[in-house]
């Protein structure tokens, strides 16, 4: 395994743990210790993490998306152990990634157009993902066209 490569995994276990971290606080902010400040709400501005998190679309088939994220990284983290070790096909972690672009799209298109709020907690896993999708898709065209 070439330096190049460990930098890559390094920069993509990095930003997956800070996502892992932000989410687990926004979860226990919101689900368990209410009076936790979150941070992220600005009067007379869009940016309002309480709407977001308060509006119908916080949750999915009964459980805050939360949730859902913070088991999204725990598995990514899982699945960038496993290049490490060479356990598992880039192909597979590129895949995985798409689910979390697609969830990016998703995420961006209920706060704009459906609730008109913006969460700073959302918007960072958001752009953490998309990195995170440019740093796999990087390695894999690299690694395909060597």
């Amino acid at each position: 395994m070439d330096l190049k490569f460990d930098k890559r995994l390094l920069l993509l276990t990095i930003f997956s743990i800070i996502g892992l971290i932000l989410y687990i606080y926004l979860s226990y902010a919101v689900l368990i210790n209410s009076s936790l400040p979150l941070f992220c709400s600005i009067n007379n501005t869009p940016i309002n993490c309480e709407n977001v998190l308060e509006s119908p679309y916080s949750k999915l088939f009964g459980i805050p998306l939360e949730i859902y994220v913070i088991l999204y990284f725990i598995i990514d983290i899982f699945l960038i152990l496993l290049l490490y070790k060479k356990k598992f096909k880039i192909i597979y972690n590129l895949f995985y990634r798409l689910i979390g672009i697609l969830f990016v799209i998703f995420s961006l298109y209920v706060m704009l157009f459906l609730i008109h709020s913006i969460c700073l907690y959302c918007s960072t896993a958001d752009g953490i993902l998309i990195i995170n999708f440019g740093i796999i898709l990087y390695y894999y065209k690299k690694k395909v066209f060597e």
